[in-house]
């Protein structure tokens, strides 16, 4: 092992999940907005992942800033997109599924997006599992219960 050093967000980094032990203080601590930034700044793929399976997400996205929220479900969505049969699609249709469910969540998610995870949504839903469940819940709300309007002329879908 490589040893760590301090990192530019108050932590040491190294491995393959830089930054993920301050992320997770961060978290622990109640400064979830402040976790997020430190990923979104100074981790990767791997380091969003752990993150995302040690909090929360009902809990998190109330406290994350709009910007913040917006930027997640981004990479959420490209994430389900890169590749649907991997864990990390189905760690981020949870994550996306709960955004959905709550108040103006799926305000935060943009056509552009949308349009190209539709597909992935749809084959991972006959995926069996809990993975195959939050996809096809969350499909069904987006795209077959009227949550977004294909029709909607703004720049947002939802």
């Amino acid at each position: 092992l490589a040893p760590t050093s301090p990192g530019p967000c108050g932590g040491a980094h190294g491995g393959e999940a830089p930054h993920l032990t301050t992320a997770l203080s961060f978290a622990a601590a109640g400064r979830v907005g402040e976790a997020f930034r430190c990923v979104f700044r100074f981790g990767n793929e791997v380091t969003l992942l752990g993150l995302l399976a040690r909090v929360e997400s009902v809990a998190a996205w109330p406290l994350l800033a709009e910007g913040e929220a917006r930027y997640l479900a981004r990479l959420l969505l490209r994430l389900v997109c890169k590749d649907h049969h991997r864990a990390s699609a189905a760690e981020a249709c949870a994550w996306l599924e709960s955004l959905a469910h709550l108040p103006g969540g799926a305000a935060l998610l943009w056509d552009e997006d949308l349009s190209t995870v539709r597909p992935a949504l749809f084959s991972l839903s006959g995926t069996p599992g809990v993975a195959g469940k939050s996809a096809a819940m969350l499909y069904h709300m987006l795209f077959e219960e009227g949550v977004c309007d294909d029709d909607d002329d703004s720049s947002r879908l939802c």
